[in-house]
């Protein structure tokens, strides 16, 4: 059962595999190379960077910083399209092909198919958020001594474990969204839309809860408490499309 659920995955599964990997290389070849100017820099004693003669250093630090820097926002798309194409079609897939008729049929009873489901896809989404957002993590640390603004609080929800809380609570919305909607593409919108906006109100009222400048300590408190409201979000979708599946009807 659980390579059956495997299968259903295998498609989103590779190629989002395939772009946290691009992503993860990127990130990697980028920060070796940067890197090595880091510890040049180290040597010559131009860190901290106010050291008056090492300006041409610092700046072409704070250069290879900016070449990705500004992309990191675009980020924040993943969780909405790990909602929309992971969870949405999930159930909605189902139902709407017909096949709904014919899995439930079996002895397997619709909630542990469900389970299995959720627990298969959560897993996949889980392990790929954490590869991409320890990746971050070790990206801005080549540049933690360089430029304040390249702290880890800089992209508070783009890196550590909030990936990963952020996909999983995306997944298991797009499962409810499945199953009450009972059609793929609406599924999709609503779940791209109720999701995206969860991402921009927990970035308004992340501010409330870790200070303007923070230790590593307080981003990692700060990221405890917003992956533990985003795991809230999930337990309750858990609860709803458990209890939405024995009403569909196939």
């Amino acid at each position: 059962m659980i390579w059956l659920a495997f299968r259903q995955f295998r498609a989103t599964l590779i190629c989002t595999a395939a772009l946290v990997l691009i992503l993860v290389g990127l990130f990697a070849v980028h920060g070796f190379s940067a890197h090595r100017l880091v510890s040049q820099a180290a040597a010559r004693g131009c860190l901290p960077t106010d050291v008056p003669q090492c300006g041409d250093l610092v700046r072409q630090l704070t250069g290879r910083l900016h070449q990705l820097s500004p992309y990191l926002g675009y980020l924040a798309v993943t969780p909405p399209l790990i909602g929309g194409f992971w969870g949405a079609p999930m159930i909605a897939r189902e139902v709407e092909s017909g096949t709904a008729a014919m899995t439930w049929s079996q002895t397997v009873t619709r909630r542990r198919w469900l389970i299995v489901q959720l627990a298969v896809g959560g897993a996949a989404v889980t392990v790929l958020g954490l590869v991409l957002g320890f990746a971050i993590t070790a990206w801005l640390s080549v540049f933690a001594d360089l430029d304040p603004n390249a702290s880890i609080y800089s992209v508070f929800t783009l890196h550590g474990v909030l990936p990963a809380a952020e996909w999983l609570a995306a997944f298991l919305i797009g499962a409810v969204a499945g199953a009450f909607a009972r059609r793929t593409v609406s599924a999709i919108a609503g779940t791209v839309m109720v999701v995206f906006a969860i991402v921009i109100a927990l970035a308004l009222i992340s501010g409330s809860y870790t200070p303007a400048q923070s230790t590593t300590a307080g981003v990692f408190v700060g990221q405890l408490i917003e992956s533990g409201l985003l795991l809230a979000a999930g337990a309750a979708a858990v609860v709803l499309v458990c209890r939405r599946i024995e009403q569909v009807s196939a």
